[in-house]
């Protein structure tokens, strides 16, 4: 008999992440927000993309010097491991891609300058609990050059919902101030910042334990508490260059760490809802199978991890 469980286990990454350097894997935004990713607290549905699909990926940084294991990844330009994206070793002062993709209003008004080359996800979530976090590394090829300059690359985790008023930036400094090459380097929040050489300086420049980002923070987290248990909030993760779409920067974003479910079968068999795609975890679209992990994504943008077994 076939029984549809929710696998309570953490996954572990295949052999494909087992060089020593950050790996990035070119997937869906649609597949890749998911329970995986945010944990067993959370129901997540409306998931939404803008940008060059190329700019988004998932990563494992466990061998690199990121600080964060493995989770999502937005950039401004692109994932590919062809020199211009994040991977190392930092061997190119010029790193990045402008992939012609316009800016994103709400960070234009954050910043005050023009922005470029945005990559947005926005999703819906439900909490089963009155808070909610994500932990993040900034980093980008505009340091140090470019610091107190316009050219400003940056980001926000945008929260928006009940009890909130309007769209409030979960990423900013103790005082308030939204996080940017500007506001996090060598000279401003120091304590904050890592250094990663330059394409002149070795290690850096031949060894691929190291990005290719020329800096970046140390992990930080984005949260906000007091949140209406079962009532819809909505999440934006967003970067944009600015000033100008050349010199990369990316957004990692750590997946949850402990992703257990314990939901019976009558709560995950919905006959109401139409599977519109089957994924691996890690966004590859499969077949349904038995004794695997996988993700039914429904018609009505919520997904699903479950296993099904014999």
């Amino acid at each position: 008999m076939k029984a549809i469980t929710i696998l309570t286990l953490v996954l572990v990454y295949t052999s494909t992440f087992s060089y020593a350097q950050l790996l990035i894997e070119n997937y869906s935004p649609y597949s890749t927000i998911n329970p995986d990713f945010l944990g067993s607290n959370y129901q997540v549905s409306n998931v939404t993309f803008t940008g060059s699909l190329n700019s988004y990926g998932m990563f494992n940084g466990t061998n690199c010097n990121l600080g964060l294991d493995d989770g999502i990844v937005l950039t401004t330009g692109t994932v590919s491991n062809n020199g211009d994206g994040p991977q190392g070793p930092n061997n190119l002062n010029n790193a990045g891609v402008d992939n012609g993709f316009p800016g994103y209003s709400p960070l234009t008004n954050l910043i005050g300058y023009p922005t470029y080359n945005a990559c947005v996800v926005e999703f819906d979530v439900v909490p089963g609990i009155d808070s909610i976090g994500f932990t993040y590394v900034f980093g980008s090829e505009e340091y140090p050059e470019y610091v107190g300059t316009n050219f400003s690359d940056c980001f926000a985790i945008f929260i928006s919902g009940p009890g909130i008023t309007g769209q409030q930036n979960m990423a900013t400094l103790a005082n308030g101030d939204a996080i940017n090459i500007n506001t996090i380097n060598s000279s401003a929040n120091s304590s904050l910042f890592v250094e990663n050489g330059s394409y002149l300086s070795a290690p850096y420049n031949n060894d691929s334990s190291y990005i290719q980002y020329d800096g970046f923070t140390v992990p930080l987290t984005a949260s906000k508490t007091g949140l209406q248990i079962g009532q819809t909030y909505h999440i934006t993760f967003a970067i944009t260059d600015v000033g100008d779409g050349i010199f990369d920067s990316g957004l990692f974003i750590r997946k949850c760490t402990d992703c257990g479910f314990q939901l019976g079968i009558s709560e995950i068999h919905h006959k109401d809802k139409q599977i519109i795609g089957i994924f691996d975890p890690m966004g590859r679209v499969i077949k349904s199978q038995t004794n695997t992990v996988m993700i039914y994504l429904y018609d009505d943008g919520t997904s699903e991890r479950v296993y099904i077994s014999e």
